[in-house]
């Protein structure tokens, strides 16, 4: 087997940069064989996004059994707990009976068969996570009520992740400074909350390195409205994660609970990860045009969970996405080519991502008037 310029290739082996071009082999001892050309290209970036907790805009409250549940509440509110559903009455499975007041403590359990769902706000004032009250504690202010008051969720998925997965990229992960009374996840919140900032001049791009609008699918093999994007993203993986070897922020949507496998999710639902390694599998798609790949991608990004977080590879969020696009002469991505066609998305991931962005700094300034940068490098010990 021999490369493009005549020579020779082991085959399986690494192929090296820009060898595109007819490898020409001869077939030896046998009339009776099919030969198939796989290229395995892999990308990743210079330093692994470090995982976080969204840090919800809602806290701990009870619902409705989301499966199977008898339909009705039966939990009745307790001190400064507010009753979304009064006890006896009718309730849609998940919907929400008992949710904590703004003192960010839920104090109410669950009876019959609703269920409680934990999660952390910053404004939580219960041990081990209570990141604005011992912010409080350093620099005063009003931090905690203030993010009560004004920065409180209806929803599960609403939250910090924006300012979490900008800040996992752009800064070293936190670690609490010397003698402060922060765990590490805390550290992690104080950078989220300034980092969720939507303002159009808050973050720097690089130049034609930033694409969003895309729909949300799902993808599916044939015309969609998710392949006129698919070239593109493919093109910026390429050029960002493999050759620039940097992460990417996106909003990819919600993913699949493998606890709750037929629960319905929801497109508008925001994700926000950093995509940091790719491996895609290339191989000749039906036609006859050897510039015209069918590509398997199987990317990673960062992933938010429950604290304690930890960066061990095996809790980063594992998706794939499976599209054609062809290539020009040059090696290069076509992204003008009409043909495209992302057929498919798997593991974690339901819908096509909304986004792809290659930021490269910001300002650090939430719309908590109380937590400032000043502060929150003073209780860094890493950044």
């Amino acid at each position: 087997m021999r490369y493009p310029d005549g020579s020779p290739f082991t085959n399986g082996t690494e192929t090296g940069e820009n060898k595109q071009g007819w490898y020409t082999f001869v077939a030896t001892g046998s009339t009776n064989y099919e030969v198939h050309a796989v290229l395995l290209q892999t990308g990743q970036a210079a330093t692994r996004p470090w995982n976080f907790y969204w840090w919800s805009k809602k806290s701990s409250y009870i619902r409705e059994k989301r499966q199977n549940g008898n339909g009705v509440a039966d939990t009745t509110a307790l001190s400064t707990d507010e009753q979304a559903i009064p006890s006896g009455q009718p309730a849609d499975p998940g919907a929400d009976i008992v949710r904590c007041g703004n003192d960010g403590h839920l104090e109410t359990s669950p009876a019959g068969d609703d269920e409680r769902k934990t999660l952390y706000a910053l404004f939580e004032r219960t041990d081990p996570y209570r990141p604005l009250d011992k912010y409080d504690q350093l620099h005063g202010g009003y931090p905690r009520s203030w993010e009560a008051q004004y920065d409180r969720g209806e929803f599960d998925w609403w939250g910090h992740c924006l300012g979490a997965a900008m800040a996992s990229i752009l800064k070293n992960e936190p670690t609490p400074a010397s003698g402060t009374p922060y765990n590490q996840e805390e550290v992690e919140g104080l950078w989220a909350e300034l980092g969720e900032n939507d303002a159009p001049d808050a973050w720097e791009f690089v130049p034609g390195h930033t694409i969003g609008g895309i729909p949300p699918g799902p993808p599916v093999a044939g015309y969609d409205d998710t392949d006129g994007w698919v070239a593109t993203l493919h093109a910026r993986f390429e050029e960002c994660v493999r050759n620039e070897h940097v992460a990417l922020q996106s909003n990819l949507r919600a993913a699949p609970d493998p606890n709750y496998p037929d629960w319905p999710l929801h497109p508008d639902a925001v994700w926000n990860h950093a995509i940091y390694q790719f491996s895609a599998a290339y191989a000749e798609a039906p036609g006859g045009d050897e510039r015209v790949v069918h590509i398997v991608n199987a990317l990673m990004a960062n992933d938010d969970h429950m604290p304690p977080t930890d960066d061990e590879e095996s809790h980063y969020r594992a998706f794939q996405y499976t599209y054609i696009v062809r290539y020009l002469g040059t090696g290069a991505v076509d992204e003008g080519w009409l043909g495209a066609d992302f057929i498919a998305v798997a593991g974690e991931a339901h819908f096509a991502l909304e986004n792809l962005i290659h930021v490269t700094g910001g300002v650090w300034d939430g719309e908590n008037p109380w937590v400032d940068v000043a502060g929150v490098l003073a209780d860094d010990g890493a950044n």
